[in-house]
């Protein structure tokens, strides 16, 4: 027989969502308001704002971005790499 094992990937975020997706739902099941991240984060609003939004375009260097979605999904409770290989 040759059958081939399913594999579990283990990822928490389901697949097809944008990262500002899978924050936004975070964030709201935490009852934070986006004003709430990006105090907490030391970030302008409007960057979290973009985040939310997957506005990649307006924000610095994806170095940044990264550290950002990091530093976010830390503080609402979704595991990073999920979070970063969604990005």
């Amino acid at each position: 027989m040759s059958e081939t094992p399913e594999t579990d990937t283990g990822a928490a975020v389901p697949t097809g969502r944008t990262p500002g997706d899978i924050l936004r739902q975070a964030r709201e099941g935490r009852n934070l308001s986006v004003a709430a991240i990006a105090t907490q984060l030391n970030l302008d609003l409007r960057t979290v704002e973009a985040l939310a939004r997957g506005e990649t375009d307006t924000l610095p260097a994806p170095i940044f971005v990264r550290g950002y979605l990091r530093g976010y999904a830390r503080l609402v409770g979704v595991p990073e790499e999920d979070l970063l290989g969604a990005y």
